[in-house]
């Protein structure tokens, strides 16, 4: 059996959070400098909750987030939001 890992902070919230998945550690990767988290749970079912994250509102609401983050601390001028 093979456990999840995840490199995004947002996919290991969703998988502790409404998932319900117990978390087994964490460590960050030296060559890429990202935090990996390594969840508790076998491969298929890993897979399935990955697919799940992709159409998930909380990925929407990740996106929205990054999104605005990007406006406010990597634009130097106030601009008008398009979508």
């Amino acid at each position: 059996m093979k456990n999840l890992h995840a490199d995004s902070i947002s996919m290991a919230a969703y998988f502790l959070g409404p998932k319900n998945i117990k978390l087994i550690t964490y460590f960050k990767d030296e060559e890429t400098g990202k935090f990996v988290f390594e969840f508790d749970v076998d491969e298929q079912d890993g897979k399935k909750y990955i697919i799940e994250y992709g159409s998930s509102e909380s990925r929407a609401f990740d996106q929205a987030v990054q999104y605005i983050k990007n406006l406010v601390f990597k634009n130097n001028r106030p601009r008008r939001a398009e979508k």
